[in-house]
């Protein structure tokens, strides 16, 4: 009598990866969930087309201020901007930084890649620049004064988050970045503001 002959076990494909609201993905990003590149998928995810859209993102900047001012920059432009395609260009800008250690020719050649996007967009500003925008804050935070220096040059938007970021840099401790932004002072007049300010103001009218 021949022995039956089991099918092959056949195992389910894995179900795709819950789409993160802001808040979320920063802390398991926060907690080891997840890495910094998945961080900023999640993230990206908001401005793609098929992407996932979470009730209540454009009421999430003033809670993300606090805890993720990174998420908050990104979120402040992303709500407002056309959904696109594809957003792996948008997230190798930042995972570019993190790879080549801050490399400005690496971080050209990525940002090149976003200019195509800005020539039927709508909405608050381009997309490269307000990826500058949001980059300039990550060197800030990650204390890379040769990024910062060359995006300030270039000329960025700036962010109260930004601000805040800036009156952490202490001379002795980060003393090439506290150049680089008493330096931008010199270059431009504009003193960074000392304080923090209302929520909703325009960053040209903070110190005054």
């Amino acid at each position: 009598m021949s022995e039956a002959i089991a099918e092959p076990a056949t195992t389910a494909a894995p179900a795709p990866a819950k789409p993160l609201c802001y808040r979320q993905a920063f802390y398991r990003k926060q907690t080891g969930r997840i890495t910094e590149e998945e961080y900023f998928h999640y993230i990206f995810q908001h401005l793609i087309k098929s992407g996932m859209q979470h009730k209540g993102d454009e009421y999430a900047r003033a809670e993300l201020e606090d805890i993720d001012p990174l998420g908050y920059s990104l979120n402040q432009w992303i709500v407002r901007m056309e959904p696109v395609d594809d957003t792996t260009p948008f997230e190798e800008v930042f995972n570019t930084f993190r790879a080549s250690n801050g490399n400005t020719n690496d971080l050209k050649t990525a940002l090149d890649k976003i200019k195509p996007y800005d020539a039927g967009a709508t909405g608050i500003g381009a997309y490269e620049s307000n990826v500058r925008k949001s980059l300039a804050l990550f060197a800030l935070q990650e204390r890379n004064a040769e990024v910062l220096q060359w995006l300030l040059k270039d000329g960025i938007e700036f962010e109260e988050g930004f601000e805040d970021e800036v009156r952490r840099v202490q001379k002795k401790k980060d003393p090439v970045t506290w150049k680089v932004l008493q330096d931008e002072v010199q270059r431009t007049g504009r003193e960074w503001a000392n304080k923090k300010r209302p929520r909703h103001g325009h960053p040209l009218d903070w110190g005054k």
